[in-house]
């Protein structure tokens, strides 16, 4: 089992409502609940690596 965290991860196609699939770092699937995944489109978040780190640089929420 590992926690995710604010993590930005591939996911893949799925038609079950409840449950994503999701590409680990580790290149494993995982599971995560729906309704903890957010889209690209519902906001804009923007991301810089700094120090072997990823971090969010600007964050634009609407149109």
């Amino acid at each position: 089992m590992k926690k995710l965290s604010y993590e930005i991860l591939p996911i893949e196609f799925s038609e079950n409502e409840q449950w994503v699939t999701v590409k680990l770092d580790n290149g494993k699937k995982g599971y995560v609940a729906s309704q903890y995944i957010r889209s690209s489109f519902d906001y804009r978040a923007f991301f810089e690596k700094s120090n072997g780190r990823w971090q969010m640089t600007v964050f634009i929420a609407g149109d």
